[in-house]
């Protein structure tokens, strides 16, 4: 896929690579991003009867042999399968601090640890191809949110493979500082929304709970917040494709969960601890997005 290169160097190379036997090139006319070609690409397979897809970046980091291993045991396992590389000492610093970075974010936030969160050779079978192209990212940050993915639905397979880098590692797009915060994003999206929007939700309890009765308050601030809170997770923070139909019933009964175990918090405390309850709407609030991630990110909002 050329991704709207103009260059004339560029223009030579993908022209050599059409001359290949069952080669296929294709264009965007303007640059769209990794995200968005890889996504090209994936879409033709579909749409061409593939039975599967490597990826594999073109700095020279990846060895014909291994693209053919991780090939391989994707065919003969069925699974989303990363080629992991080792980051030893002769890894240049910038992509062995970031690598063990996302490496260990990655492991702290969906407890599966994978060993190289970054690597872009990667191979899956035609079952993931709808999964994959409907992921709204289009640059650097759109495989690490098709890892996510893959990994909340269980699926990831890691080979070893061999670590290759130029001096310098000069052929690699990767910019450390703006595209490692691009992948990061997708991490604190989860983290800065939710307690965004419970500031205002607390807030509005404690005012609305020296007028009301607690649990009436509580009923017409949770009512409002619904609302929001869905539309920011599926939109924002998940940026799920998947129905309503499939979503909302899903979401409701989550929603009816919370307000019935918050009820009955407060009722068990209201009569014993009657000026701190809006400190104990803090208290479950923070234990019950915990909760409540869970159950949104592999339930509801399953990409």
């Amino acid at each position: 896929i050329n991704d709207g290169s103009t260059q004339l160097s560029s223009r030579r190379l993908f022209e050599q690579m059409a001359e290949f036997p069952d080669t296929q090139l294709l264009h965007h006319e303007d640059n769209r991003g990794k995200g968005a070609a890889l996504k090209t690409g994936i879409s033709y397979a579909q749409n061409n009867g593939y039975r599967f897809v490597v990826t594999a970046d073109a700095d020279g980091q990846h060895l014909a042999r291994d693209i053919r291993r991780v090939s391989e045991h994707a065919i003969a396992s069925g699974k989303f399968t990363l080629g992991s590389r080792a980051f030893s000492e002769d890894v240049p610093l910038r992509s062995r601090l970031g690598n063990i970075m996302t490496a260990w974010l990655f492991s702290l936030a969906f407890r599966t640890p994978i060993r190289d969160t970054q690597t872009g050779l990667r191979a899956f079978p035609a079952r993931y191809f709808s999964d994959m192209v409907a992921i709204a990212s289009n640059r650097y940050e759109y495989e690490f949110q098709a890892l996510i993915n893959a990994v909340g639905n269980g699926v990831v397979d890691q080979v070893h493979v061999e670590t290759v880098y130029e001096p310098g590692n000069p052929s690699s797009h990767f910019r450390p500082l703006l595209d490692s915060g691009l992948i990061c994003f997708v991490f604190l999206r989860y983290i800065f929304l939710v307690p965004f929007i419970g500031i205002a939700d607390i807030s509005a309890f404690t005012l609305l709970s020296d007028y009301l009765e607690p649990a009436t308050a509580f009923g017409i601030v949770r009512m409002i917040s619904v609302i929001v809170y869905f539309i920011a997770m599926r939109r924002w923070v998940f940026r799920s494709e998947g129905t309503f139909a499939w979503q909302i019933p899903r979401y409701l009964l989550l929603v009816f969960f919370n307000i019935a175990m918050m009820l009955m918090v407060f009722n068990l405390l209201e009569n014993s601890f009657p000026n701190t309850l809006s400190a104990v709407y803090l208290v479950s609030s923070v234990v019950f997005f915990v909760f409540n991630f869970v159950v949104q990110r592999y339930v509801i909002f399953k990409s």
